[in-house]
């Protein structure tokens, strides 16, 4: 699991080197990443350089680690477009060498420049049980470790299958799953509808769609979403308006429409995608869960699952271990981070965006 250790929203950042993150202690992670955000919001603002500083004790600089273009999979700086959300990975072990127990995370503009940042450092674990150690787990609780016939372990992998997706499809904001499409969906003139299986990854979540235009900054945006029902009764014909700038999209089964439809200016442009895919199936042995540090929660929901399957006699334990599932999601759910700000706007009106 991905966990958020430290964050900065809109902060100014200039000609000199401005602290994102202050000190984080790093001796309980695995390993981490960092997101890094250009809002905009300066008059020349592209960010030229970010920097991560190591420290035994929160205060003295030991190493000053340059993140590298290449190493935040940019060639050019930052820039103010507020698209490229650019990761680089450290390893636990390069980090806290020669006791580099804190971290902080600064950055800079070139000369004259400024502009504002958006940045979360992510602390994640890597430890993650085996498709058959989880099935044992259930097995062993449910007192069927023996059982040849009803909960084998072929049955009770296809139950934790299950719950690991059960728990993809209630938590929407898993970082584990989350995905960014920059190039599979491009814009056409005429065309509102865009089918969503064009992604690599089966999608389970659309969070986000943003126009986006290196060419002409002025027509990068973020795209509203708008409820179906209201979308339809807001625009039961939008083939009749003219064609013109996209601001609004909606998700309807297995693609999402836009509005309004893209006139020639807009034509060829790639829409960026910000959705969660579903989890890789669980059915081999040796596969382990993508959702980190989720452990505990996939066993619950394959332990109830095998009680119900356990027939009437056991409805009751059933009932109850499924109560207990969904404490225990309830309780984990309320600790992810979540990156992106989809869930505050998923369901807004959106009576104020006149086309």
């Amino acid at each position: 699991m991905a966990k958020l250790i430290g964050k900065c929203e809109d902060t100014a950042v200039g000609a000199s080197l401005t602290t994102l993150v202050d000190w984080v202690n790093i001796q309980q992670a695995d390993d981490f990443e960092i997101l890094i955000q250009n809002t905009g919001g300066g008059s020349a603002d592209d960010i030229t350089d970010v920097q991560m500083d190591t420290s035994p004790d929160g205060g003295t600089t030991v190493a000053l680690n340059d993140v590298t273009d290449a190493e935040m999979n940019i060639t050019v700086p930052i820039a103010t477009t507020a698209i490229e959300i650019s990761s680089a990975t450290f390893a636990k072990t390069a980090m806290t060498a020669a006791n580099r127990k804190w971290i902080r995370v600064r950055a800079t503009c070139a000369a004259a420049d400024d502009t504002e940042v958006n940045c979360w450092l992510l602390a994640t674990s890597t430890d993650r049980m085996t498709l058959t150690e989880l099935a044992d787990e259930v097995r062993n609780e449910t007192g069927t470790i023996d059982d040849t016939e009803l909960l084998t372990a072929t049955r009770v992998y296809k139950y934790l299958d299950w719950a690991q997706r059960e728990i993809a499809r209630l938590v929407t904001g898993l970082y584990d799953l989350h995905i960014q499409s920059t190039s599979e969906i491009i814009l056409a003139t005429d065309v509102k509808s865009y089918a969503l299986s064009l992604l690599t990854y089966p999608i389970a979540h659309l969070h986000r769609v943003r126009m986006v235009d290196t060419s002409n900054l002025g027509n990068c945006r973020d795209l509203e979403f708008m409820p179906l029902d209201e979308y339809d009764r807001k625009y039961p014909c939008p083939e009749g308006l003219d064609s013109a700038q996209p601001i609004i999209y909606t998700r309807r089964g297995s693609s999402f429409e836009i509005q309004r439809i893209p006139s020639s200016s807009y034509n060829a442009l790639p829409l960026y995608l910000d959705y969660s895919k579903w989890p890789a199936r669980l059915t081999v042995a040796t596969d382990e869960p993508e959702i980190t540090d989720a452990d505990e929660i996939i066993i619950a929901g394959g332990v109830y699952r095998a009680y119900k399957a356990m027939g009437h006699a056991y409805r009751e334990e059933a009932m109850f271990r499924k109560a207990e599932f969904d404490q225990i999601l309830d309780q984990w759910s309320a600790q992810q981070t979540r990156l992106l700000d989809w869930p505050a706007q998923l369901y807004d009106s959106s009576d104020d965006l006149e086309v």
